[in-house]
């Protein structure tokens, strides 16, 4: 509440992506008022809307809604408790504080029931995800889509509906509570309209789990994507539901547009081939009238023909080619060891990262270079932190390290985009996206998963360049951007030329030269791509 009274009170209020969406999702509970919104980095917009736009439900929410109405450990704490307690040391007439004492005790009875009940939701959703799914195989291990009727939901009909009757029963015995409290004179109790208010925001917890149990175990929406999220561990029970929008556009012109004056989108990814088509597509700005739309795409401050050399070794096989991870592991070691490490490496998968580091962490440290690995060697900001220090390491990443990551100066000399980062077409949502396309006729690579790649592609590459006086080289280690009609979708987007080189000695002698002297490679060492067939 003092958030919310703070919030209302500013002129201006900053917040991140998720806190903004998963307000939306909670009917403005925070951010009440507002009528320009800026959208910094808005090329994530679809993603997190996505995500805080649907339902997800685990033991971790569960546990920690429970943990705050009231635990028992040596002393009882939550906020049952805390009335108990100020309730015993009130001034209220004797016959409301036994009802309120009562509906405490009856609360704390729901709590304990919804705990036994939760926990036996959730081992049996474990043993019967890994029943139905433990056999299939998927790249995207852990994760499986599901649909209305499918084996799953018939399994979990009982603890369904027991767990269901335990959330009503626990909804029940606060609403009841909260009733009594607000016809006591409040300022009897001590912190009294706090514990109110504390217990009205348990009711909407309870009242939004019911409502996502039943979504979620319907799985029956159209416009939603279903999926169940198994844990890797065999001794965990830790299986989650989830669901997620298949199109958002809609929910953002409706929850969004419609109730703004003004919204700005800044982002430095937000075309494709210099169009703002997918991104106005993706995130419902098609949807808004056209009077009301203006887009701008204003360039870079940055020198790149200047500031990065950007190659990519013509010589490596593609990724569907089974030599593709020794061929990488090989050259890397030669190239990174030109450059003196300075080196951002960026995978697509943590497998591959995670083959690549054990290869590579001790030939190149006999070399005298830190090789840092994401999920490895500590946390994501203890990684940059130690990398931005260090100016002979390598720092491997995926996921995370594509965007938002800032290392100017000479720490960061060379970025190595090692393949294409398409989406993982099993995820649950990527392969609903696909299939929806499909179904409409449309050509889900290129309107889909492309556009995709291009951005995170984009996204990237941005990480070399940051100030005027950077500067590096770029290697794009994925031989599809030369070799399939789409590649040159990848090399269009960037604000540089691009050379093909066609040996690893041309390639290591080239980064040193660069390195030394930020000169280009003559052309016998390499070939602009713009002087190929």
């Amino acid at each position: 509440m003092r958030i919310r009274r703070a919030a209302a009170e500013a002129h201006i209020v900053v917040v991140n992506h998720s806190l903004f969406f998963s307000d939306l999702a909670a009917e403005n509970a925070v951010l009440s008022e507002y009528d320009f919104v800026v959208f910094d980095e808005a090329h994530r917009l679809e993603e997190v809307a996505t995500q805080y736009l649907g339902s997800e439900l685990n033991w971790w929410e569960i546990r920690a809604l429970l943990n705050r109405l009231y635990q028992r450990e040596r002393t009882a704490m939550g906020t049952l408790a805390s009335l108990e307690r100020r309730l015993k040391r009130s001034t209220v007439p004797e016959v409301d504080r036994a009802a309120m004492q009562e509906s405490v005790t009856a609360a704390v009875q729901a709590r304990q029931d919804l705990w036994r009940a939760a926990m036996e939701f959730f081992r049996a959703l474990t043993e019967a995800a890994r029943a139905v799914y433990g056999q299939m195989e998927s790249e995207y291990i852990g994760k499986y889509r599901y649909r209305a009727g499918d084996q799953l939901l018939q399994m979990m009909g009982e603890p369904g509906r027991i767990m269901q009757a335990a959330l009503v029963k626990l909804h029940e015995q606060i609403r009841r509570l909260t009733g009594l409290l607000d016809l006591a004179e409040i300022d009897r109790i001590k912190d009294g309209e706090q514990l109110l208010e504390e217990l009205l925001a348990r009711v909407r917890d309870t009242d939004d789990l019911i409502e996502a149990l039943g979504h979620l175990l319907r799985a029956e929406e159209e416009n939603y994507v279903y999926w169940v999220e198994i844990p890797v561990r065999e001794d965990s029970f830790d299986a989650r539901l989830r669901s997620a929008p298949l199109n958002v556009a809609q929910l953002m012109r409706t929850l969004v547009y419609d109730r703004l004056r003004s919204a700005v989108h800044t982002s430095a990814t937000l075309t494709v081939a210099g169009q703002f088509d997918y991104f106005l597509q993706r995130t419902g700005l098609n949807l808004v009238q056209p009077e009301r739309q203006r887009t701008l795409s204003v360039g870079s401050p940055f020198d790149f023909e200047e500031q990065a050399l950007v190659c990519v070794p013509a010589y490596l096989p593609s990724p569907k080619e089974s030599g593709f991870l020794k061929s990488v592991i090989d050259s890397l070691h030669g190239i990174l060891t030109a450059s003196r490490g300075g080196a951002l490496v960026l995978f697509t998968s943590y497998e591959m990262l995670g083959r690549v580091y054990e290869a590579l962490v001790e030939p190149l440290g006999q070399e005298g270079l830190m090789v840092l690995g994401q999920g490895r060697d500590g946390s994501r900001t203890n990684l940059l932190n130690r990398f931005r220090e260090q100016k002979e390491a390598v720092l491997m990443g995926t996921s995370s390290f594509w965007e938002g990551v800032d290392i100017p100066g000479d720490s960061l000399r060379i970025l190595i985009l090692v393949k294409l980062p398409f989406q993982v077409p099993t995820e649950p949502i990527v392969a609903a996206h696909v299939e929806h396309l499909q179904q409409a006729g449309r050509d889900a690579f290129y309107d889909y998963l492309l556009p995709e790649a291009v951005i995170r592609f984009r996204q990237g590459f941005g990480r070399l360049i940051r100030r005027a006086d950077d500067h590096g080289v770029v290697l794009i280690m994925d031989s599809r951007v030369l070799s399939t009609r789409y590649g040159s979708t990848f090399l269009s987007s960037l604000p540089v030329r691009t050379w093909a080189v066609s040996s690893a000695e041309s390639m290591e002698a080239d980064i040193r030269r660069w390195l030394q002297t930020q000169k280009k490679p003559p052309s016998g060492g390499a070939v602009m791509l713009g002087e190929i067939d």
